[in-house]
């Protein structure tokens, strides 16, 4: 499995400073920060991504093509900007909504823009949901870019 996602963002005034990077150029934007879903129960950023399975990106690919769900917990507006191809569009802010629909017959892999936020999301789901078939893509979509693989940068309809 990857290595361990180091968190990078910062929290300015309830919002986070975010980059994506998906033609090699660095964008710095604000977007709003997730909203608390499911509780976690740990003391710190180490207790948290303690133990969460991962997945590089081109294991990914592999697992998505033997059946494995990818999940792109992001917010509408980075959806819209770029997506992994076959990813289904699920926002962290609403996951209290849609995480019993998840099939607990295949693996799910959960990815963000970096790593951190589906870390955080896929501990979530094994601690407090009781789910063992989730996976956190190491990294988001910049190691997904980073490792050549494809994505979607067309614009979709509003």
């Amino acid at each position: 499995m990857g290595a361990k996602a180091q968190a990078t963002n910062r929290k300015d005034h309830g919002q986070r400073l975010e980059r994506l990077a998906p033609d090699g150029d660095i964008l710095l934007r604000r977007t709003r920060a997730p909203s608390a879903a499911l509780r976690l129960s740990c003391t710190d950023m180490t207790d948290l991504f303690e133990g969460v399975p991962e997945t590089d990106p081109r294991e990914a690919t592999a697992l998505m093509a033997a059946g494995a769900l990818m999940v792109d917990i992001r917010e509408a507006d980075e959806w819209e900007e770029v997506r992994i191809p076959g990813a289904e569009f699920r926002p962290l802010s609403e996951i209290n909504d849609w995480y019993e629909a998840l099939p607990r017959d295949r693996t799910i892999i959960l990815q963000c823009r970096s790593g951190n936020r589906s870390a955080m999301a896929t501990a979530s789901l094994m601690r407090e949901a009781g789910m063992d078939n989730v996976l956190n893509l190491a990294g988001g979509i910049i190691a997904w870019h980073q490792a050549g693989l494809p994505i979607d940068l067309e614009p979709l309809p509003h």
